[in-house]
Parts: structure tokens; C-alpha cells; sequence
């Protein structure tokens, strides 16, 4: 069978199935703002590729009393009892995980239990199980780590430091993302930087086949071509601007442009604040654009009324 390739659509529905099983899909849609026939068919297929094997309940062992946890080495005396003594841990309810190894130990489980007392009962249990050499125990005095999702998404940010790169941080760390400080180990890689910082991380992606998202402004048409040519070979996503409503005034401009019947004259004037490190024009305080034809000034106006974007002419 061939390899599933998730997206990041299924990556989300997977996050919020992990976080809850009973989630119903209606609200997963919701927040994701697709269809719930659409999470339903997603689920589905990854379910025939066998990425999810059905849902569970996650339990507090504390409050159930379990509070006590021990990892418990096996030695058996031959390795060909291994499936015999795993069938015999298997029957002691105390024992939630077991692992055939190599090195030490032939088996290595680990188990709950309500106080030492109750541990050393269950490791005399599995010591007498045939077929069992001895064992060695350790006990865990805290699980400081247990992350279902460490391997759903890791993700690099080049320009971390900056103001958007900060922003961005705040959001993938409030959504339990996973942040790495190495591009290698890395599933996605975020820009928020410079030209120059750009394309010396446009490399790196291209050798080690990293998909790129770009929100770095003031990049040249020289730059902008030797990120086209990347693109034949990596995923990228470039957007100087990631707001809503600058891109649906993207689109409503073009519509508009695609309208006129009669040649007009139009200014479009680009500004920024002052402290603005990759600005490519002067330093003034808003952007507008100016049609010296008042019907033009009234299509454009209705077109942006129909996009829900406000607009002073």
C-alpha cells in the first residue's frame, strides 16, 4: 500500500481528535472552517490507512488510586518463551505496557500501582511467571514528559526575534505546536525576516527539501524570480502580507480593474511608519489610492462594499 501523505488539514483534525476522541465533527468543521462531510471523508481515509486504529479514553491513574509507577527489565531464561511470558503479562491488569527489547533485557514493561506494597506484589507476579529469569526494577518519581503529539508537527521560524516572528511564536506555542531551534529536524520552516536572510534560508530549505512559508516584504524582482525557480522543487508560500482584508482588497481591486470600460488614471501610493526596516518607499503614515473619475471611485466603492472592506475616497 502506498504511503498516506497527511496535509495540514488532516494534521489539524488529528490535533483536536488526540486532544478529544469525542469531539463531534460538526465542531472540528467549525474551527477549521470546512464542511463536516469533509472531516467525515478525512477521517475515514485515514482510518483505512491505518494512521488512526480507533479512539480511547484518556484516564487520571492518580485519581483512580494508580499513583505508584514502575519500569520493570524482564530476563527470561530462553527467547523463545518471550511470546508465552508476554501472554502471562498480559493477564496482570497492573501491567499497562510491554515492549520486546534488544540489549539488556529480553522484555520491558511498565506498571501501576496503588503504593510500593501493591508495585512489589505485581513484580513478584511477574517473576513467577514461567520462563522468567529475573527482573530489575526502576521507579519513576515523575513523568515530566508525555506528549501525544511531539511527532504531529515541528516547525522553524527564521526571524524568531522580529516583531511578526514573535507573533507567530505566541500562536504555535498557545496551540501546543511543536517549535524546533533546528531547520534539520524540521517539517515546516516560517519566514518573517529580511531579503538577504530570505534567500540564505530559501537555500537551506531547497537542500534539505523543506516546505517554505514566506512573509517577508521588500523583496526584489531578482529575488522574487530565484524563488519562483525554488518552487519547482520545494512547497513555498509567499505572502508579503498576511492579513484578510489587504488580500481581499487585493482581489476586489482586480475585479474592479477587469471592469473598466474607459481608460483611467490611477495613483496607487504605498506608505509605512517610520521604524519600518524593509521599506522600499518613503516614510508617510497610511496608504491610499486615488481615481481622478468619480464613477470609478463609485465601482470600486460597491465592488468593496460586496467584500465586507471599508474604504474613504
Amino acid at each position: 500500500m502506498a504511503k498516506f501523505k497527511l496535509d495540514e488539514i488532516d494534521h489539524q483534525i488529528l490535533d483536536m481528535l488526540i486532544d478529544n476522541t469525542r469531539i463531534p465533527f460538526t465542531d472540528i468543521a467549525k474551527k477549521l472552517l470546512i464542511s463536516a462531510g469533509t472531516v467525515h471523508v478525512r477521517v475515514k481515509k485515514m482510518e483505512e490507512a491505518g494512521i488512526i486504529k480507533g479512539s480511547s479514553l484518556t484516564l487520571d491513574y492518580e485519581k483512580l488510586g494508580y499513583s505508584f509507577i514502575a519500569y520493570v527489565g524482564i530476563y527470561l531464561q530462553n527467547t523463545s518463551q518471550t511470546k508465552f511470558v508476554i501472554q502471562r503479562i498480559n493477564e496482570i491488569p497492573y501491567a499497562t505496557v510491554a515492549h520486546i527489547t534488544t540489549g539488556k533485557f529480553n522484555i520491558f514493561c511498565k506498571v501501576r500501582a496503588n503504593d510500593t506494597k501493591h508495585a512489589k506484589d505485581i513484580i513478584f507476579m511477574i517473576d513467577d511467571i514461567d520462563g522468567v529469569s529475573r527482573t530489575e526494577t526502576m521507579i519513576s518519581l515523575e513523568e515530566s514528559i508525555n506528549d501525544k503529539k511531539r511527532l504531529m508537527h515541528k516547525i522553524y521560524i527564521n526571524g524568531a526575534s522580529g516583531k511578526m516572528g514573535q507573533a507567530v511564536l505566541k500562536i504555535i506555542k498557545d496551540s501546543d505546536e511543536f517549535v524546533k531551534d533546528n531547520l534539520l529536524n524540521s517539517d515546516v520552516v516560517i519566514d518573517f525576516s529580511n531579503p538577504i536572510s530570505t534567500l540564505q534560508i530559501l537555500n537551506e530549505c531547497v537542500d534539505n527539501k523543506k516546505p517554505l512559508i514566506i512573509g517577508t516584504t521588500g523583496i526584489s524582482e531578482d529575488h522574487l524570480d530565484t524563488i519562483k525557480k525554488a518552487s519547482k522543487k520545494i512547497p513555498i508560500l509567499l505572502a508579503a502580507n498576511m492579513s484578510i482584508g489587504i488580500n481581499n482588497l487585493k482581489e476586489s481591486i482586480t475585479i474592479f480593474l477587469n471592469q473598466l470600460e474607459e481608460k483611467m488614471h490611477c495613483i496607487i501610493e504605498e506608505t509605512h511608519h517610520v521604524q519600518k526596516i524593509d521599506k522600499r518607499f518613503s516614510n508617510i503614515s497610511f496608504t491610499f489610492i486615488c481615481f481622478q473619475n468619480r464613477c470609478g471611485s463609485n465601482m470600486l466603492a460597491e465592488i468593496l462594499g460586496k467584500s465586507n472592506i471599508r474604504f474613504l475616497f
